[in-house]
């Protein structure tokens, strides 16, 4: 445990939620249990992020969670800390927020075989829904990182 009694993969999941999937619905968002620090652009292109973006620091234990935003994305990832429990905190969270998600799919992430790749659809409400991939140790992997993509759209029907 980090201070602020979280994990990584708690405070992840929570970014993933409340920053995040709740600001693209739209939904007002509660206070985060960690404050975080807007990266300078030299930092942000260290961390191979694209210009233009806002990534901001969230500190915890010996390191922490960063969260990246760029255009309709966002990322957030995690290395070195416990992600052991990664893809049960995030559907946790996302039952908590956003019930009716749906798992697209679940397979080995094709750049490591170690890893998963779980897809989600989450719709948001008000013509509103997001993509959402998960990278997550699977067995056998090193369980000591994260990622969370989400990919915001609206939703237009047919007639």
């Amino acid at each position: 445990m980090a201070r602020h009694g979280l994990t990584h993969t708690e405070l992840a999941a929570k970014l993933l939620v409340e920053a995040s999937l709740n600001r693209i619905a739209g939904r007002e968002s509660g206070k985060l249990p960690v404050e975080g620090a807007r990266l300078e652009e030299a930092k942000r292109a260290e961390l191979g992020r694209e210009p233009g973006g806002l990534t901001v620091f969230y500190p915890l234990g010996d390191g922490g969670v960063y969260m990246d935003f760029h255009d309709t994305a966002t990322t957030i990832w995690f290395n070195g800390a416990d992600s052991s429990d990664a893809r049960i905190r995030v559907e946790d969270e996302l039952k908590q927020a956003y019930p009716e998600f749906v798992v697209r799919s679940d397979q080995p992430d094709p750049r490591n075989e170690k890893m998963r790749l779980r897809a989600y659809d989450i719709g948001l409400g008000n013509g509103r829904a997001a993509a959402v991939d998960i990278a997550y140790p699977g067995p056998g992997a090193n369980p000591r990182g994260f990622v969370a993509r989400v990919l915001a759209y609206a939703v237009t029907f047919k007639n």
